[in-house]
């Protein structure tokens, strides 16, 4: 179909998808870094009685260090 060029014919006839407008925050992803671990997924403590630091995992986002985009969420809403 391409050689014959019947192929460009049906081709012209289709109507274009034009792209939704990307999200500016997450680049569509809908997920963006952790702002409170930066994606380390641990958070660091200081204990005061020591001079000890304690790794504790970070409870604001999920297993990938990423938190849902807030404003692809508050477009779908």
């Amino acid at each position: 179909m391409n050689e014959s060029g019947e192929l460009q014919d049906l081709l012209t006839k289709i109507e274009r998808v034009q792209q939704p407008q990307t999200c500016q925050m997450c680049g569509g992803f809908a997920f963006v870094p952790c702002p409170t671990c930066h994606g380390s997924k641990m958070s660091v403590f200081r204990n005061c009685f020591t001079d000890s630091f304690k790794a504790l995992k970070c409870t604001s986002c999920n297993e990938n260090g990423l938190q849902a985009c807030s404003n692809c969420s508050q477009l779908g809403s």
